[in-house]
């Protein structure tokens, strides 16, 4: 249902704010190189998905979906509008091929990282490979 597209969307809309602020603090101790290899434009992925969320619930000029016909047309308008940038999700992926990797071989040459790392895992229960690959699991739930 548009319902249950538009929660999911909202919560990964937030995981990918959730990505931008630890990219932020990783790059206050880490080189921007370095950075960029794991995060690539995480920003512009963050921008785009707000833009689908907000297309997804009708804000703007939408009408209000009030039938089943109103929610297929406004979920088709939002991914046709938007379809264009999820081009952006290639650099993402192919940084993601490769991250999982490069975040071990890096958590353990810079205690530093592997501190932020580490406190982020603990605050949330899951690792920082599940938060760097999450992008591209919802790239592939898109239709």
């Amino acid at each position: 249902t548009l319902e249950e597209l538009v929660n999911t969307e909202a919560a990964y809309v937030s995981d990918l704010g959730a990505l931008v602020g630890i990219k932020a603090v990783v790059r206050k101790i880490c080189d921007a190189n370095i950075v960029d290899s794991l995060f690539a434009n995480i920003e512009a992925l963050h921008g785009i998905n707000t833009e689908l969320l907000s297309a997804l619930r009708g804000e703007g000029d939408a009408p209000p979906a009030a039938t089943a016909d109103d929610a297929l047309e406004r979920v088709s308008t939002a991914f046709e509008t938007l379809a264009p940038y999820l081009r952006a999700y290639s650099l993402f992926c192919t940084v993601a091929i490769s991250s999982q990797e490069r975040v071990k071989v890096l958590r353990s040459a810079n205690a530093a990282l592997e501190q932020v790392m580490g406190e982020v895992e603990q605050a949330t229960g899951q690792s920082m490979g599940s938060w760097l690959i999450r992008p591209v699991q919802r790239l592939c739930k898109y239709p």
